[in-house]
């Protein structure tokens, strides 16, 4: 890649109407502890719509150096109002999503991030949205990386510590992934954002997780970035609240929730947020107490399953069917690894279907049934009445 800004960094602050003063520009670059013989120059870029800052540096090394420690997303006060400031390469145009979403061109030092929040957090579990990514040698020294990356690049992905039992199902999209850890089930999702996708993520919420929680017979636990709120609450257009996971210069929402069982909500001890550089969304963290050491409880509490082969005949789950395989084959991990697609996607989503089909097809039978057993009593209780005619 040619580079046309050398030794260049470029500081983001959005778009910002008043703009900031250059005096609070100055103020938070001597904040990141920047030295001025180390700087030729800091100029305003102009020609784009956000308020960006250009600093040159004075040798290649120091550039890396401040990337390193600096590059990502940070939440700072400036001028009585938060911004989310974006440090980055004045050569790259990157995308920078939550932890909760990590951007496919994510470099190593970016990784290694994701890789100490991760250690020093001490977590069992982690459930990451928006990934495009298949493998991670970084974090794979420590944790199982379990990846569902979707055909338009929606993926969703588990880290599971070395040690921790598990098994996973995968939606055919890359929009949920559900695992098994013994003693409970966590399905971690990402919602269709943005109103043209209203429709869609309705049918996401109300009709895709429904059917995969449906399928396991342990604890749930729901986790992941949802793309729309709860309730008016967790909006605010003005002032940010320090409780919502996302923030912008227009306010904050809470588009990022945990959600359990009511057996299994008493087990939680604690939930917090906590901010990320490389993330435009703060991370969730909770802990809760549970038995990881129980051995296959979640293979022998669901049983075995039988299909009902006689509906195999029928149009209507012949075209259903059909049209999930057709999706399923253009899921990456198909040319990836065709055994773990057929055992992760292919198989449990058939049977999925088969299931809510058979639900639905029984729900029928007893309707008509209860319609003719009600026209059969019609006669019995309405009295006959003689109609004139002529003769």
């Amino acid at each position: 890649m040619a580079v046309k800004w050398q030794n260049c960094v470029d500081i983001d602050f959005g778009v910002q109407f008043p703009r900031l003063s250059m005096r609070a520009v100055h103020g938070f670059v001597r904040s990141l502890k920047v030295e001025p013989q180390d700087v030729l120059g800091l100029v305003a870029v102009l020609e784009k719509r956000n308020q960006v800052a250009r600093i040159t540096f004075t040798t290649k090394a120091y550039t890396r150096s401040f990337l390193s420690k600096h590059s990502g997303i940070v939440r700072t006060e400036l001028e009585g109002k938060e911004v989310n400031v974006v440090i980055r390469d004045s050569n790259i145009e990157e995308r920078f999503v939550r932890i909760a979403g990590i951007p496919q061109n994510l470099d190593l030092g970016r990784r290694q991030i994701l890789f100490n929040f991760c250690r020093d957090g001490n977590f069992d579990v982690l459930g990451l949205q928006e990934v495009a990514f298949h493998s991670c040698p970084i974090i794979e020294s420590c944790y199982h990386f379990l990846s569902n990356v979707g055909p338009n690049k929606n993926g969703t992905a588990f880290l599971v510590k070395h040690g921790l039992d598990h098994s996973r199902l995968l939606d055919p999209d890359g929009r949920l992934m559900s695992i098994d850890l013994n003693s409970f089930t966590v399905i971690n999702i990402y919602a269709p954002s943005g109103k043209q996708a209203k429709e869609e993520r309705n049918n996401f919420l109300r009709r895709t997780i429904p059917a995969y929680a449906s399928t396991t017979r342990l604890p749930l636990v729901l986790i992941g970035d949802f793309n729309c709120v709860d309730d008016i609450q967790d909006r605010k257009q003005t002032k940010s609240q320090s409780c919502h996971t996302f923030h912008h210069h227009g306010g904050s929402s809470r588009l990022d929730r945990i959600y359990a069982s009511k057996a299994f909500a008493d087990n939680f001890r604690s939930i917090c947020l906590q901010h990320l550089s490389i993330s435009d969304h703060q991370s969730i963290q909770s802990s809760f107490t549970c038995n990881l050491n129980i051995p296959h409880l979640a293979k022998s509490t669901v049983g075995l399953w039988k299909m009902n082969v006689l509906i195999l005949l029928e149009e209507g789950f012949q075209r259903t069917v059909i049209d999930f395989i057709e999706q399923c084959s253009s899921h990456p991990l198909r040319l990836s690894n065709v055994a773990n697609w057929w055992e992760s996607v292919l198989k449990p989503g058939i049977r999925r279907i088969a299931i809510a089909y058979c639900k639905q097809r029984a729900k029928r039978i007893r309707e008509t049934k209860l319609f003719y057993q009600s026209c059969m009593q019609c006669p019995k209780q309405t009295p006959l009445i003689g109609l004139p005619f002529k003769s």
